[in-house]
This record gives C-alpha cells, sequence and structure tokens, in this order.
C-alpha cells in the first residue's frame, strides 16, 4: 500500500491511531481495574458468607456438644438416682440380728445363759408378714428364774407367738430349756 497523503495529515492520522490505542489501552486498563475489583469484592462477600456459616456451624456443634454434655450428666443423675434407690431400699429392708439379741440378752435373768441361738427367715406370704423365727436353748438354775424369761418375753412386744415347750417345766431345777418366738421385720 501507497500514501500518497501530504505529510501533514499522515502526521494527524497517525496521531489519531495513537490516540485511538491509548483510549484503548485506557479503556482496557479501567475494564481491567473494574473487573479485579469486582472480583476482590465478590471474593470478600463470599468469604465473608463462608465465615459466618463457619462461625454458625460451630456455635451449632458446640451447642450440641454441651447438649451432649448436658445429656450424658443427666443420664449420670438417673443412674447415680437409681443406685441410690436401691441402696435405700435395701436398708430399709435390712435387719440388724444384733438388736434382736440384744433384747433377748436383756430379758434373760442373770442366773440363766444361752447354749444355742439360730435364726431362720420366712418371705413374707400373701397377707402375711416377713418374719424371722428365733430359737434358742440355754441352762435355768431353777423354774423360778425361767418363769421370769417367760413373763419377760411376753411383756416384749416386738416378740410374738413365744412358746416354751413344756418339757422346760417338768424339773424344778438345773432345766435345759428351749424358747421359739419370732420377729416380724418391719418394711
Amino acid at each position: 500500500m501507497i500514501n500518497l497523503l501530504p505529510s501533514e495529515e499522515k502526521r494527524i492520522i497517525f496521531w489519531e491511531k495513537r490516540q485511538k490505542l491509548a483510549l484503548i489501552l485506557w479503556f482496557l486498563l479501567l475494564f481491567f481495574v473494574v473487573s479485579l475489583t469486582l472480583i476482590l469484592f465478590m471474593t470478600k462477600i463470599y468469604l465473608q458468607y463462608q465465615t459466618e456459616r463457619q462461625r454458625n456451624s460451630f456455635k451449632n456443634i458446640e451447642g450440641q456438644g454441651e447438649q451432649l454434655e448436658i445429656e450424658e450428666f443427666q443420664e449420670k443423675i438417673k443412674i447415680a438416682n437409681q443406685t441410690f434407690k436401691k441402696l435405700s431400699d435395701f436398708y430399709k429392708n435390712e435387719f440388724y440380728l444384733s438388736e434382736t439379741i440384744e433384747r433377748v440378752s436383756q430379758l434373760l435373768p442373770e442366773s440363766l445363759y444361752l447354749n444355742s441361738f439360730s435364726a431362720n427367715l420366712f418371705p413374707a406370704e400373701e397377707k402375711e408378714e416377713k418374719h424371722i423365727n428365733f430359737s434358742f436353748s440355754g441352762f435355768a438354775p431353777n423354774r423360778e428364774d425361767l418363769f421370769k424369761l417367760r413373763n419377760n418375753f411376753k411383756e416384749e412386744e416386738k416378740f410374738s407367738d413365744v412358746y416354751f415347750p413344756p418339757t422346760n417345766w417338768t424339773k424344778p431345777s438345773d432345766i435345759d430349756f428351749s424358747v421359739n418366738f419370732n420377729v416380724v421385720i418391719d418394711q
């Protein structure tokens, strides 16, 4: 291509081309800056959204963790309460043999002594209370002391069905005696 234009026209065309090129470059630069700004702005919004979402998720997990801890603690409390209830029921139904032995020893006149002592637990049946049957045997130097023992047993409210066999009364002295009685267990 041959350019026959005067040099002044060539310079004007050259400057117009340079202006258009500069304008295009400035437009591209402006487009790049605006695009970069929008991309950074969108990234910021996305990161804020993700951060807030993670924070809420962490709060939910933390809340669930606390809820799980609370539920675990409540379960432990239930188990402990059941254990305490079982222990309480056990001790309510507990019968202390030593109390009965102490009562019997208080009822014995000083001249009497025991040779043997036994206790049998009888579980409660319908319309009947749980009770323990006691029997013991001993030695009495005379019948008067054995009468004192029988009267002491009859006065004791906790003992029921007190039974002295007839063979206890046959000898006037040096008596080998036996006694049977029941103690009702309070429930």
